[in-house]
């Protein structure tokens, strides 16, 4: 069987890049760029193709009154593709629930993943990792906040360098807002904890990206995704304010190796390798639906 996968790998980014890439590594089936003569056209986010025998939504913007216009159009995609689509995919249980609310139909929850590489040594140097970017989603004040309240720990965050001048301490370095995807695979590597500050996650590949490090993430209860995936006191902390997300980041950092060998655990139901078999089969049954249409 012949797939498309779209958008194009060289316009995706991020967790839609990851995942796309993963597809093309782990298929059985052949991917091609030329969408007129694929027999499957696999579409996800906000790319606008006219043909989507599948479509996979990853999230939805948050509208506020000052969303740039681009942002309110792309919402607008994905609610059309939602409602115009054969089939649909999302990533969590919990943003299917928040999509069915809207009236949308989701035919498949299938869970980002990632591919662990068994022969890296993880490290657990003094400090936090953040990251994200200057995103109200992802709440980088947040962080500030949570740093000023704790002077002796490090922080380590995917921000502008000017913005540590925000942070009281100056304990918060900041390594730039867009890094190589391996540079923020070797500082997930070293720190000692992750936190995840987001206001919204419709699911968060970092998180499992954490676990195949060995390290532990600490994230906010009500944040979606994050609190479906991680298990309260066991591979992460869930967190209710800032005053708690110290508390929770302090109780891990006092054994960080334990909580992370148990994220490390946890990381092995989301291997690529064992979630693309599963997104075949969607294939295989789009395909047969067509032939018999």
């Amino acid at each position: 069987m012949k797939l498309c996968l779209l958008p194009p790998r060289t316009i995706a980014s991020g967790g839609v890049l990851r995942h796309i890439d993963a597809i093309r590594k782990h298929t059985k089936h052949t991917v091609i760029d030329d969408i007129t003569q694929a027999d499957i056209v696999h579409v996800h986010a906000g790319w606008p193709s006219m043909r989507r025998d599948i479509y996979t939504c990853h999230g939805l913007n948050i509208i506020t009154r000052d969303t740039p216009y681009y942002f309110i159009r792309e919402n607008q995609i994905v609610e059309q593709h939602l409602r115009n689509s054969p089939i649909n995919i999302t990533v969590s249980n919990f943003f299917a629930s928040a999509l069915n609310q809207k009236g949308l139909r989701i035919d498949y929850v299938i869970p980002n993943g990632t591919d662990i590489n068994h022969s890296i040594k993880p490290a657990y140097e003094p400090f936090v990792l953040w990251l994200g970017k200057l995103d109200p989603i992802k709440r980088p004040e947040e962080l500030i906040h949570i740093a000023n309240k704790v002077p002796n720990l490090k922080f380590v965050a995917t921000l502008p360098q000017v913005c540590e001048k925000q942070a009281k301490h100056g304990n918060v370095a900041c390594v730039g807002e867009y890094v190589p995807h391996p540079l923020a695979q070797d500082l997930l590597r070293r720190c000692s904890v992750y936190l995840l500050t987001s206001e919204f996650e419709t699911f968060s590949i970092s998180i499992l990206e954490a676990w195949a490090m060995h390290k532990p993430a600490v994230a906010r209860r009500m944040s979606g995704a994050p609190a479906e995936l991680i298990r309260h006191d066991i591979d992460g902390m869930l967190y209710d304010n800032i005053d708690d997300a110290v508390d929770k980041i302090n109780r891990c950092l006092i054994k960080p190796k334990l909580y992370g060998e148990a994220g490390f655990e946890h990381v092995q139901d989301f291997q690529w390798k064992s979630i693309v078999p599963i997104i075949d089969e969607v294939y295989l049954q789009c395909n047969i639906s067509q032939k018999s249409q």
